[in-house]
């Protein structure tokens, strides 16, 4: 699955889906390479 949105927008929506759960660990990785669609990066910043 790809989600193709910012972290802290990710994180808060899934803190929505999984309230009253207990969070054991949140892990974040860097990007390891750029993702291209339509020959432009989908990540840039407009």
């Amino acid at each position: 699955m790809e989600v193709n949105i910012q972290t802290k927008e990710k994180i808060n929506k899934l803190e929505k889906l999984f309230v009253g759960w207990e969070v054991l660990s949140v892990t974040q990785k860097p990007l390891e390479y750029k993702i291209i669609r339509n020959e432009r990066s989908v990540l840039d910043v407009i």
